[in-house]
């Protein structure tokens, strides 16, 4: 059961369950940070994909290529929702030879369309990272704790060289981490009462 909560701190925008876990956007970085299962619907566009988030959260859609950074053991459902641009996710070893850079937002050219085969294979379930350019494809990924690294997510098409993004695999924290945050929240409250 999640209870919303939104803080607007410095262009953070974030979302608190219960439970400690919490989904972030930073407007400075462009980035997302998941912590929560989420489901999310991307579609691909004048260079770019976008993401919605259709879990009930209040983060923004994305802009542009957004760097998407997940929890290990934590799921995450992407469907496509647009036509055109097959979505691929890569490691960070396989997109290595075609020079992606982050900045800028480009990578080299593919020699061909890379096929189903050529994406990343989630260790969780051994389904392939990659969304055909038909609405409703969909996968999920639970990335496991061998899982921590990073990742890209590109157009398949070979031409299509602006269309790219990272991916962070992060370890979950562990619960001591939440208990010692609640505990200090606890105290820092009794003070505020006190005043």
């Amino acid at each position: 059961m999640k209870f919303p909560t939104i803080l607007f701190l410095s262009n953070i925008i974030a979302t608190i369950s219960a439970f400690g876990a919490i989904n972030v956007f930073d407007a400075g970085s462009n980035s997302y940070t998941l912590e929560l299962s989420s489901d999310i619907e991307l579609t691909g566009g004048s260079g770019n994909f976008y993401f919605d988030f259709v879990d009930g959260s209040e983060l923004p859609d994305s802009t542009v290529d957004t760097k998407l950074i997940l929890s290990a053991s934590t799921s995450y459902t992407f469907t496509h929702v647009g036509s055109g641009h097959p979505f691929i996710v890569l490691s960070d070893t396989a997109m290595a030879p075609y020079n992606p850079n982050a900045s800028t937002g480009l990578r080299d050219n593919f020699p061909s369309t890379l096929p189903e085969a050529a994406s990343y294979v989630a260790a969780s379930n051994g389904e392939s990272l990659y969304l055909v350019a038909n609405s409703g494809d969909s996968f999920t990924w639970t990335p496991s704790s061998q899982e921590v690294g990073n990742y890209w997510y590109t157009c398949a098409i070979a031409g299509h060289r602006n269309f790219l993004g990272q991916i962070e695999v992060v370890a979950v924290p562990e619960p001591s981490s939440y208990a010692l945050l609640l505990g200090f929240l606890s105290i820092w409250i009794v003070a505020l009462r006190r005043r």
